[in-house]
């Protein structure tokens, strides 16, 4: 192994030790409720930064590497106008939504959707949040344990197992209070990659290119757009966060202040991208540039551990994120409310479940060919979600069994087209992801206008 490649897994292993000992230091006074939601007491800068890494996850970070190797910047405006536009949605109906968690003690929006509507769409959409979340824990594995591949001895596999163990390391004692305390840090690692330029030489006149913003035409243009929003209004990670913020300001201007460094860290992946391209192979493809500048030793080498380590960040910042929303949403809203209704019990369960979504995350990292499509193709099942979390943010779903069912059904519906869709290679078309999204609207909205006109009746 090379002299380089040992400095890099130095600066790894160095990182990994210190989220490890934060975990635990934080763990030491770590209350049950602390554990669970971060004792609701979470500042506007941990929200913030909190929100920001959670969104640059390990896809992200190979997508836009591989878009400032190739100067196509032009995804960046549709993409971030449809962040911004999402956290928009989070400051306004967020702090209604932050008091009533706060006074019924949510930590999961299922159970917002279980107390607004009922049982049986609680039980399917919290499946299919459950599902999601070990389907993109298992991008970050796959992409941190190939760059630890790359650079090491070890394999694929055994670098995946390595990082998922040291996720659940610190995840198993200090659970959700550990989330916030590791992702303020790896906030400010990802960051200061914007530095990049003071270290090496880095053409910045393509950024002044107006040819390299074009977008990709008006159907992607509006993909990356919706992608952007739905993102945003699904991730129910994000509605953690609403839960655990101090109060309505850091709602009110915490989440969407949060596209502020969500921009200086796309723009630090877009300056690797470009530092890369003149020292990589003409024939790089997109998904393939940020390996490559390992394999071909394309920067210094106390550039290429720093972003090594930067790369890991990302990726545990997003994995613990995801980690702690699967398990809390299986044992919260999956599971009989009686195995859970005690906090050192939920607490419990919480730490063997950590464990077995990694593992199974693990498993699924594995089986990842093409990271990008991949990522892409998948993340449209969460978006059948967006009508519901609209109507139970904005407060216009009512108790009733019979919508409960309808909109359940509606949910099964849209993502059995979606399953379908996705296994016949039918997302070839990226703006075709959005054909389960529009049917589950269609139905869902059906479904409470339909009921809100049996209401009338009755009365």
């Amino acid at each position: 192994m090379s002299t380089q490649n040992t400095t890099i897994l130095i600066g790894l292993g160095l990182y990994a030790l210190l989220m490890v000992v934060i975990g635990l230091w934080g763990a030491r006074k770590e209350t049950a409720e602390g554990f669970v939601i971060g004792s609701r007491d979470v500042g506007y800068i941990p929200t913030m930064s909190s929100l920001a890494t959670g969104f640059r996850d390990g896809s992200g970070l190979v997508f836009w590497v591989g878009a400032g190797a190739t100067f196509i910047f032009g995804g960046l405006l549709s993409l971030l106008g449809g962040v911004l536009f999402g956290l928009l949605f989070f400051s306004f109906v967020g702090p209604r939504v932050r008091r009533m968690a706060k006074k019924r003690s949510y930590i999961t929006i299922g159970q917002i959707i279980r107390d607004e509507l009922g049982g049986r769409t609680e039980k399917v959409s919290s499946f299919i949040v459950a599902a999601f979340s070990i389907v993109l824990i298992s991008v970050q594995l796959f992409v941190s344990g190939n760059l630890i591949s790359a650079i090491s001895p070890l394999s694929s596999e055994v670098s995946i197992v390595l990082v998922g163990f040291i996720v659940a390391l610190y995840m198993f004692f200090g659970g959700y209070g550990n989330v916030i305390k590791t992702d303020v840090i790896q906030f400010f690692l990802v960051v200061s990659l914007i530095f990049l330029p003071f270290f090496i030489d880095i053409d910045l006149s393509v950024f002044l290119e107006p040819a390299n913003y074009k977008g990709y035409g008006t159907s992607m243009d509006i993909t990356f757009f919706l992608m952007g929003m739905f993102y945003i209004v699904v991730s129910s990670d994000a509605w953690q966060r609403l839960f655990s913020a101090r109060n309505k300001k850091v709602v009110r201007y915490g989440f969407p202040s949060a596209v502020i460094p969500l921009v200086i860290m796309t723009m630090s992946l877009f300056f690797l991208g470009v530092a890369a391209r003149e020292l990589l192979p003409a024939d790089t493809e997109w998904g393939n540039a940020f390996f490559q500048l390992y394999e071909f030793s394309a920067l210094p080498p106390f550039i290429l551990a720093y972003v090594a380590v930067v790369c890991v960040a990302i990726t545990m910042s997003t994995m613990d994120t995801l980690c702690y929303l699967s398990a809390s949403t299986f044992l919260k809203n999956i599971l009989p409310e009686s195995y859970t209704e005690k906090r050192g019990g939920y607490v419990k369960l919480t730490r063997v479940a950590i464990i077995v979504v990694l593992a199974l995350s693990a498993f699924m990292a594995t089986t990842i060919g093409d990271v990008i499509k991949y990522i892409f193709d998948a993340v449209s099942l969460l978006f059948v979600l967006a009508p519901l979390y609209v109507l139970a943010g904005m407060g216009y779903l009512r108790k009733s069994a019979r919508l409960d069912s309808m909109i359940a059904i509606s949910l099964i519906v849209s993502a059995s087209i979606y399953i379908y869709m996705f296994t016949h290679n039918h997302f070839q078309e990226l703006i075709m992801i959005y054909v389960p999204t529009v049917i589950c609207a269609v139905l869902t909205v059906g479904a409470v206008i339909s009921d809100c006109t049996a209401r009338k009746a009755r009365t």
